[in-house]
């Protein structure tokens, strides 16, 4: 029998309101934002196939990564950094957070030609890895993180459907993340101003 990919053609068994709904309630439960990416991620495989995922925290002040939470890739943190702060390319989390639409494919950025990214050529390439769908986490006018979905080498592109599920997420996910904060800083007794 042939083996079949984690991101075969078959679809998620879920319905996209039916996650949204679902990580509503999680990020009302989750006490820390590791639990929180964790649980989300599982949750997100039932809408949108993927292979690994990278779960950022930004500072909402400056848009710096302060926190990265790896799922199922390998952690290549100083090439992703070098990438989004000194080199010129697509769907940097910056972009994303500014844009109309909080989500996006490296395919439909680099209008099918992927290899025209650094990113692609020097962090997914080089780890097996090929589509690449990003979202920024937006609440309030403030970036709280961001999310990398990868799929292997070879493996169809994420679909519009993909996109949009993202994008209809960003606010709930950056709140998720600024509750989990909160939370954080009260368990380890540090005073907000």
């Amino acid at each position: 029998p042939r083996e079949r990919s984690s991101t075969s053609a078959k679809r998620g068994t879920w319905a996209p309101e039916r996650l949204l709904a679902d990580l509503e309630h999680l990020a009302l439960r989750a006490p820390t934002r590791a639990e929180f990416f964790d649980e989300a991620a599982v949750r997100l495989k039932r809408a949108v196939p993927f292979d690994g995922a990278c779960w950022h925290t930004l500072d909402p002040g400056s848009d710096l990564i302060t926190q990265h939470r790896l799922q199922d890739i390998p952690d290549r943190f100083p090439i992703l950094a070098n990438n989004e702060y000194a080199v010129e390319d697509v769907n940097k989390f910056e972009q994303l957070a500014h844009a109309e639409r909080k989500a996006a494919t490296l395919s439909d950025a680099t209008a099918g030609h992927p290899d025209r990214s650094p990113r692609f050529r020097d962090l997914l390439t080089p780890a097996g890895l090929g589509p690449e769908l990003r979202s920024a986490f937006v609440a309030d006018g403030a970036t709280w993180g961001a999310l990398i979905l990868v799929r292997r080498a070879g493996q169809p592109e994420f679909e519009e459907r993909d996109v949009e599920l993202l994008c209809n997420a960003s606010a709930l996910l950056a709140r998720a993340v600024r509750r989990g904060l909160i939370a954080e800083g009260c368990e380890s007794g540090i005073a907000f101003p």
